[in-house]
Formats: structure tokens, sequence, C-alpha cells
């Protein structure tokens, strides 16, 4: 491949037909990065890739934004979901899912697809494995079991296991800590919170004596767990116990 990449002022399609039909076409051997439909590369398909190929005049290479679509926090593009309760489903570690980007075989260059990810925290790295994982079998890929096999393999299955625990309450955690900011039954909400704190403490402490006070892992849950308890404490909750 070329050693220098473009990134088009068009790289989805927003604007596509004003840039496209304005741009040099006799591009050479430069390669044009695209983010499919939208910025975040979601539910593109073949009339998408048709219709920036030729207007670009060339294959490009996918740029995917997809795992940037949601934080740690599950603010999705920077917003709170609407429904307090859609945070229970929510997987801090949110394994690749635009697997649909499998079937524009012929419209981009399969030989790269580069994905948009941070790779400098531990989270961000479980996330782009399984992207990985996908990019080696695109067919067979199915998130989740490739998520627990990056689990497994990186922390052994008592860590994995803990780990997968502490994402489900830190979700429900979430819930609590939107329910809060509408108002909805504080004193109630309040005593969930703290005692979904305890739990995901001591799935963190089993985390810990598995991997180390100063693994990587640890100190980001940790550092998201006490973000909670903040939050949670703005409203009125407790400290934990052991603080």
């Amino acid at each position: 491949y070329a050693s220098l990449f473009y990134c088009p002022p068009a790289f989805n399609n927003e604007l596509a037909d004003l840039y496209g039909m304005e741009s040099d076409t006799t591009l050479g051997s430069l390669k044009l990065l695209w983010s499919g439909s939208s910025f975040f590369t979601w539910q593109t398909d073949h009339a998408d890739a048709m219709r920036f190929r030729t207007l670009f005049g060339t294959r490009p290479f996918l740029l995917d934004n997809s795992m940037l679509m949601s934080t740690p926090w599950a603010q999705y593009n920077g917003a709170w979901p609407h429904y307090p309760a859609k945070l229970r489903l929510y997987n801090i570690l949110e394994p690749y899912g635009n697997t649909g980007i499998r079937d524009l075989n012929g419209e981009v260059e399969r030989g790269l697809i580069i994905f948009n990810q941070d790779p400098g925290t531990e989270i961000g790295r479980i996330r782009l494995a399984t992207a990985a994982d996908f990019s080696w079998n695109a067919d067979g890929y199915d998130p989740y079991l490739s998520l627990w096999k990056v689990l497994m393999n990186r922390y052994g299955i008592d860590a994995a296991k803990a780990v997968v625990t502490f994402a489900g309450q830190y979700a429900g955690m979430l819930e609590i800590l939107l329910r809060l900011k509408n108002n909805e039954q504080a004193v109630r909400n309040i005593r969930v919170g703290n005692s979904l704190l305890g739990a995901m403490e001591q799935q963190r402490v089993l985390i810990q004596n598995a991997l180390g006070a100063d693994h990587r892992l640890v100190k980001e849950l940790l550092s998201l767990q006490k973000e909670a308890e903040r939050q949670l404490k703005s409203y009125g909750g407790l400290p934990l116990q052991n603080e």
C-alpha cells in the first residue's frame, strides 16, 4: 500500500456530492480513508460505498469509527440515553459490533481496515482485541464469545468472571445515577446505589487479588468505581465502609 493516506473533506456521506464533484479524481497512488455512511460508520451499505467510489473515482480504505459511539459513562455521542433502563444493557467492555461491513466486498479495499479506538487503556485494548478477532474471522465472528475469549486469555477464568460481573454491576450503577439525575425515587435509588457500590468493590478486590494492585485494568476499574461513588455521594449516598 502507499505510505500516504488521505482523509478527504467528505470522509462520510455528508456533503459527499458537493465535495466529490469538486475533487480531483486523478489521485494516482494516493489512498482515501472513508468512514462510511456516517461519522460512526454505522449501517453502511453497498449503495453508500458505491456512491462514494463513483464520486471520488477510487475504492477507499475504511476508517471505522463505530467503536467511538460510546464512552465508559455510556454517553452515546456525548449524550445520555433517554430511558435509564437502557443503561442496564450497557457493557463497559462492549465488543466490536459493526459486523455489517463484512458485506462490503468489492466496494472498499479489504486489505486494511483502520479501527479507530484508543489503545492507551486496558479497556480499549480489550475492545480492540475483539475488532482484531473480527478482522481475522469476519464470517464466524460472535461478539460476546470473542469478548469472553479475550478476557480468558488475558486474565484467566476467575478474573474474567469477576470482570464480567463488575461490568454488569457498573451498568446498573449508571442506571441508578441517571434515575437520580431525573429526580426519580431518590431514597430508594440511593439505597440501591450504595448496595451496587459494595458489590462492585467485592468484584474489584477479586480482580485485584488475581492480577495485582498495579495492573492497568484494576486501576481503570477503580477509577470508574470512584467516579460512580462520587456522583452517588452528590445525591446523598454514603461512602464505602472501607474508606
